[in-house]
């Protein structure tokens, strides 16, 4: 009797331990970028909330850059402490984008982190950061500078490609948080990710950064984690949608626009209700195209809405206030990239 007992507790301790998941540890290397409203915390937040067992460790210096790292003796020593799943490497903002040093310092300190990291047994990962908000240029350090931009975008594209080629070569896993921005910010460019410096991120900015190392260290998707971050819900599931969408596997996680219903009466004298579902905020177009293509009507001009249903009221005028004659409208809705078409029929 007392074998057969001992027996089943060792079944049941078995079964409870089966569903531990194992520790993902991850060291991040880089600059007030990183530390800034605390990445690595964030990170670890969103981990947690997804139930994944997590060691988060962190060597940050603000304003250096990866060559510094190189010598720097308490990355190195953290580097060769353990084994780590994921070593992050953030270059100082400029360096990818100053073409001098990102070929004589970015990629050579790349380069010698990443042979000390697989050494170790360990995988390098690159933090590809944000352009700054007003980028213009060009920007010196010492006589080597930038191109000129023509705002963040431009700046942004220069630093993801540095980034892309250095993470190619080395066939490192890349967290394109910068591209995160780009599309969060072509949803809605009155975002406020840049703290008041306009290159340093802001609470909503180092979120949805964290968002993006969620999604590419484990490869699932954050939305409907339940740690915000100290943003409210609505906002922590955009940017977590976002970051969903740069995997390139957003396809499984719900997109902007929900649901256009069909318009209701149709056809219709005098008035059509007009009907959308969005499964996160948005900014939205709505307009009316009459058979020859031409706007006749516009009803939201690049509106931001929340979440929810929405519905307008058409009352079969154009934007002068004039009675249409019957015929057949294009109503054609826009949620950020995502875009539907129906057909209306005005009758008198």
């Amino acid at each position: 009797m007392h074998r057969k007992l001992l027996s089943t507790f060792a079944i049941l301790i078995a079964l409870a331990t089966s569903g531990i998941s194992q520790e993902t540890s991850v060291l991040f290397v880089g600059n007030s970028h990183t530390f800034y409203n605390d990445l690595p915390g964030l990170f670890e937040g969103l981990a947690t909330s997804g139930f994944h067992d997590v060691y988060v460790g962190e060597s940050t210096v603000g304003g250096s850059t990866l060559s510094f790292h190189t010598s720097y003796a308490s990355t190195l020593n953290e580097i060769q402490e353990r084994d780590w799943d994921h070593v992050v490497l953030q270059e100082h903002s400029l360096f990818p984008v100053i073409p001098h040093w990102r070929d004589e310092s970015f990629y050579p300190s790349a380069r010698f982190l990443d042979s000390l990291i697989t050494d170790t047994g360990s995988n390098t990962a690159f933090y590809l950061t944000q352009g700054w908000e007003n980028a213009e240029g060009p920007y010196c350090i010492e006589d080597y500078c930038s191109p000129k931009f023509d705002g963040y975008f431009s700046m942004q594209a220069d630093a993801t490609a540095a980034y892309r080629n250095i993470s190619n070569e080395l066939g490192a896993l890349l967290v394109p948080a910068g591209e995160a921005w780009s599309a969060a910010l072509s949803v809605n460019p009155d975002l406020e990710l840049w703290a008041f410096d306009g290159y340093h991120p802001s609470l909503e900015g180092s979120y949805l950064s964290a968002c993006t190392f969620y999604a590419h260290i484990f490869e699932e998707s954050p939305y409907g984690l339940e740690f915000f971050g100290g943003l409210n819900l609505q906002t922590a599931l955009f940017y977590q949608q976002i970051a969903w969408q740069v995997t390139g596997a957003s396809e499984e996680a719900p997109s902007l626009l929900a649901c256009l219903y069909p318009a209701y009466p149709n056809p219709f004298n005098p008035s059509t209700e007009i009907r959308f579902e969005l499964d996160l905020p948005a900014r939205v177009h709505l307009a009316i195209f009459n058979i020859a293509g031409r706007q006749v009507r516009e009803l939201y001009t690049e509106r931001f809405l929340d979440a929810g249903e929405h519905g307008y009221t058409w009352r079969g005028r154009d934007d002068e206030g004039n009675a249409l004659p019957s015929g057949i409208y294009l109503l054609r809705l826009q949620a950020g990239e995502v875009s539907r078409e129906a057909k209306l029929t005005l009758l008198k």
